[in-house]
């Protein structure tokens, strides 16, 4: 614990052996007191430790409660609406959620685990099928993320699984489109890129957008990075010791490559891409199949206003 002196500089560390390999932290008031807690998941003992603030930024010796196998993330949130945060653990070596809810003044009752997609590493709490529940969701090294709903006393709902890029290692929930629905983004570290899903109704979400990061990105965060109201994504990339960070295009669309793809499906990319077809004109080719788009424009990539018309020459095939 590194106390700030109020300048932006830092006390001397001081530090609080707890458990063995704690591996994730998380801060929230956890007793009531108004004043910060923290709690870590412990990797190689099976546990997570909360420790309790005095008021002063020091903290006594803490308390380790039980978890399943391997937890790697810890996350903090009130799960059954006492108005006491309760803890969630992704646990990677048992494929579990540990679910510990709060007794009061700090305790924490006996773990609930809950199935999730293969090696959880990681998890995020947030009112996901917009019924003002916290659910949980986790990233999973499956190229999953495990979407588990609460049914409103802190007991959840058998997972629902949805598609990511390759090897998830990180879920974080927020609003990225501007629906006032919570989206899922997840950072995948084999893939270098991040994966987005956007809320359908119904407690749904649409299949991944994908979009490149630095190689071998771990964690992912959401913030308006640049003032102007929408969240941003930002990455931490181990392999190449970089941040990335994604600026928010919402109210934009890039044109997406349509070239050589059927007109169905060109028509299909451009709507994920919040564009619009506009006019389809025919031409000779001999070298694109009949019914497969020959050339756009604008050209792909390029960025145009939410709605904006990207025109196709589709192919007659060979002239006789």
């Amino acid at each position: 614990m590194l106390l700030n002196k109020g300048d932006g500089s830092f006390l001397a560390k001081r530090d609080y052996p707890r458990g063995v390999r704690p591996v994730s932290l998380a801060s929230g008031d956890l007793d009531g007191d108004g004043t910060p807690d923290l709690a870590t998941a412990n990797g190689d003992v099976n546990s997570l430790s909360v420790l309790l603030n005095r008021g002063d930024g020091s903290f006594p010796a803490g308390r380790d409660y039980p978890t399943g196998g391997g937890p790697v993330s810890v996350a903090i949130g009130d799960l059954n609406g006492d108005q006491k945060p309760d803890l969630a653990t992704a646990n990677a070596d048992a494929t579990s959620v540990s679910v510990l809810l709060n007794t009061g003044n700090g305790g924490f009752g006996a773990k609930q685990d809950y199935e999730t997609e293969s090696s959880p590493g990681s998890v995020a709490i947030g009112d996901l099928n917009g019924d003002r529940k916290p659910d949980l969701a986790s990233a999973n090294i499956s190229s999953t993320v495990s979407v588990l709903l609460n049914r409103g006393d802190g007991s959840f709902r058998a997972k629902r699984d949805y598609r990511t890029g390759s090897l998830a290692a990180s879920v974080a929930i927020g609003d990225l489109n501007g629906d006032a629905a919570s989206d899922m983004v997840t950072a995948n570290y084999d893939a270098s890129s991040v994966s987005v899903l956007a809320k359908r109704p119904g407690g749904l979400f649409q299949a991944k957008r994908d979009y490149r990061t630095g190689g071998d990105p771990r964690f992912v965060a959401i913030g308006d990075l640049n003032g102007d109201g929408k969240p941003e994504l930002a990455t931490a990339n181990a392999q190449v010791n970089t941040l990335s960070v994604l600026g928010n295009t919402t109210g934009l669309c890039a044109a997406p490559k349509v070239i050589r793809m059927t007109v169905a499906a060109a028509k299909r990319a451009i709507a994920r891409a919040d564009c619009r077809v506009g006019t389809i004109g025919r031409a000779y080719s001999r070298t694109v199949k009949t019914g497969r788009v020959i050339s756009q424009r604008p050209r792909p990539g390029m960025v145009l206003r939410k709605g904006g018309k990207v025109t196709l020459i589709v192919s007659r095939g060979r002239k006789r």
